[in-house]
């Protein structure tokens, strides 16, 4: 009898974690929509700062590395005869 309870608890508990994840999942969606709308929005209206910001926020979110701009400023400056000296 005890067994058989056991395994209907493990039965339940699969369905709930295999839903959850759905969840999880259907959720992360929507958040990706959102912003890749808001982008979109911001673009359309010139605000390119306001989308770069929601871009950062959402790559930021997704655990994505963002590759770093290079200076190619203080470059030349360092190339150039008599910088960093």
């Amino acid at each position: 009898m005890i067994l058989s309870l056991i395994r209907a608890l493990e039965h339940w508990l699969c369905i709930k974690s295999i839903r959850a994840r759905w969840e999880l999942e259907r959720d992360i969606e929507y958040y990706v929509q959102v912003c890749e709308e808001e982008i979109r929005k911001a673009r359309a209206d010139g605000d390119d700062a306001r989308a770069d910001r929601v871009r950062h926020k959402l790559l930021r979110s997704s655990g994505i590395v963002i590759p770093r701009q290079p200076d190619f400023a203080a470059e030349s400056r360092a190339n150039s005869p008599g910088g960093d000296r």
